[in-house]
């Protein structure tokens, strides 16, 4: 599972994705909520050193982009499905525009804007150290969700057994 997330982290969903400098806004779908329409952001100029250092990701916001990731992932998956199983265009566009909506939800759910959490789908795109951070903090929030193993218990042991008398 971790393997798939950083590979969504590499190729995330197109509306999530800052537009290069070649295709500008061309090819990527602005988001648009109830009265707002959201488009990605314009890439970085990294010849600018007070532009070329990121702003630092604490880790609040980084527990909050990672969980919108780690929900949005399966809807990815599903969406992913649909639109290789259809041939309608009506029909395409219907399930990105569900699948952008709920995604938009998740993150809003999570307490990240869209700008931050494209920000930070660029910044793991681009920078190892943060992706390793993502990579640790997907780790640990699956650690988390993750039932404790029984402690196994050895049958021999007094301990074990609630009738066991007491030796004497």
């Amino acid at each position: 599972m971790r393997t798939f997330l950083l590979l969504l982290l590499l190729a995330p969903a197109s509306w999530a994705q800052a537009p290069s400098p070649e295709t500008g806004l061309e090819g990527t779908t602005p988001l648009t909520t109830d009265d707002a329409t959201l488009t990605p952001p314009s890439e970085p100029d990294l010849t600018n050193p007070a532009v070329a250092t990121p702003e630092p990701v604490s880790e609040a916001m980084l527990s909050s982009f990672v969980k919108s990731l780690l929900e949005i992932q399966p809807l990815l998956e599903e969406a992913s499905t649909a639109l290789l199983a259809t041939e309608s265009e009506t029909e395409r566009q219907e399930i990105e525009q569900s699948f952008e909506d709920q995604a938009i939800a998740i993150i809003d759910t999570n307490a990240i804007s869209v700008a931050d959490y494209r920000r930070l789908i660029t910044l793991a795109n681009s920078d190892e150290t943060f992706t390793q951070r993502v990579a640790a903090e997907i780790d640990r929030l699956q650690a988390l969700a993750s039932p404790a193993p029984e402690a196994s218990v050895d049958a021999a042991t007094p301990s074990a057994s609630p009738t066991a008398a007491p030796t004497p």
